[in-house]
């Protein structure tokens, strides 16, 4: 078979500004207790939180994050597993007030398997995560296109770049429980 990567192709890193919208995101809000979501999202306690500091050694840490995603999502894209379409996938579900961007809606494995993958790179063998697994159940929730099946696929920042996949499981009961502590906090 002919090598499927032609000489030159763009890899398009994602680097935009998080800036508050309001809504609940997934990748950063799952492991909020009440007390922090009532002050994060109440209009009048929002803007006497302290931002997080990021020095220039994390936000080097998170440009090199975001562009092995990107490097990633790129290669999978040349090998047919997924479409440009299904990459960096934004949703937003107003009735909730969530909103976020999906790494990849949709990657089908040869057997035909559609998974839902969030990207995760990290500097070793990872384990599974609570905020991580939710995030994929919010994002499964709340796009109507999305598969069944969901994968936290990391990417080890070093040399070789090991590949390492989590199979994430349905739990209705967490999502709920997410939801109900969200309901419980709304002004």
């Amino acid at each position: 078979k002919k090598d499927t990567f032609p000489e030159e192709y763009p890899i398009k890193v994602i680097n935009k500004e998080r800036i508050f919208d309001g809504m609940f995101h997934p990748s950063s809000d799952t492991e909020l207790g009440e007390y922090q979501l009532y002050y994060k999202f109440h209009p009048d306690f929002h803007d006497l939180l302290e931002n997080e500091s990021i020095t220039p050694t994390s936000k080097l840490t998170m440009q090199i994050g975001s562009a092995l995603h990107a490097v990633l999502q790129s290669v999978l894209s040349q090998l047919g597993f997924c479409t440009l379409d299904d990459i960096e996938v934004k949703f937003i579900n107003k009735e909730r007030m969530i909103s976020g961007t999906v790494d990849i809606l949709k990657l089908t494995l040869p057997n035909g398997d559609e998974y839902l993958v969030d990207i995760k790179s990290t500097s070793r063998k990872p384990t599974e995560r609570y905020s991580y697994s939710m995030q994929l159940r919010l994002y499964r929730d709340n796009c109507p296109d999305a598969p069944d099946k969901m994968i936290l696929l990391y990417i080890e920042k070093a040399y070789p770049h090991n590949l390492y996949e989590i199979v994430v499981e349905k739990d209705n009961k967490s999502l709920n429980d997410l939801y109900d502590r969200g309901d419980r906090v709304k002004v």
